[in-house]
């Protein structure tokens, strides 16, 4: 275990939370004289609370997340009440088409931040695991790679149920976390790699031409 002399981490300068036993940013352990933190809420991963209120996770690969891992049944309740609520309203005669148009573009203004619709709903939030927000680009390159995880009968959902960090195979593949949202965030940066960037300017225009030569398969209408 390092030690730390200061208030900063001795390995990426971070500001360390008062008391704790790892930096916030990188992972690295310090020497803290003050522990400040409550102990882990399960076996499987560990949660911390500093005396500032704040919740700090760190997962099973080292990375230290800003918040709590948000609940499984929660995260599928997310998923599925806004999916099941789309799909029913865009059965209603003539408006079908919009509905879809509205949720999407509501999505596309949520990925900003961290969030969709069902995010937003149950106060959730998708982080990267640099402990970073995940932005635009990111959330919208999990949301694609939602289509893998939909094969094999939706393994790519089910199996985060046993995954000692509750992930889903989209959520392995863009680096991703779900957690409990929080004021907090509000105030950290929002970032999406360079790899996401390149899945939003292939896929993005490949889906306009899709809907506009086949709409009424895109929109679910007809």
């Amino acid at each position: 275990m390092s030690s730390s002399t200061s208030n900063f981490c001795p390995q990426c300068g971070a500001v360390l939370v008062p008391g704790a036993n790892f930096c916030r940013e990188c992972g690295l352990e310090v020497t803290a004289t003050d522990s400040g933190f409550s102990q882990p809420r399960d076996f499987n991963r560990m949660t911390y609370e500093s005396e500032d209120g704040l919740r700090w996770s760190r997962v099973s690969d080292g990375s230290v997340l800003p918040g709590e891992l948000a609940p499984m049944g929660t995260r599928t309740a997310a998923l599925l009440v806004p999916g099941i609520g789309q799909m029913v309203l865009s059965y209603i005669p003539v408006i079908g088409w919009a509905v879809w148009l509205v949720v999407y573009a509501v999505n596309l203004i949520l990925y900003r931040r961290g969030h969709d619709i069902g995010a937003r709903l149950f106060k959730l939030r998708i982080v990267r695991d640099s402990g970073e927000i995940a932005g635009f680009y990111h959330v919208y390159a999990r949301a694609f790679a939602m289509i893998i995880s939909l094969l094999a009968i939706g393994a790519g959902f089910w199996t985060a149920y046993g995954d000692r960090n509750s992930q889903t195979w989209h959520d392995k593949m863009l680096g991703t976390y779900v957690i409990k949202d929080d004021p907090s965030l509000n105030d950290k940066d929002a970032t999406s790699s360079d790899g996401a960037k390149i899945v939003f300017w292939i896929t993005a225009p490949l889906l306009v031409l899709l809907t506009i030569a086949f709409p009424s398969y895109v929109l679910g209408y007809g």
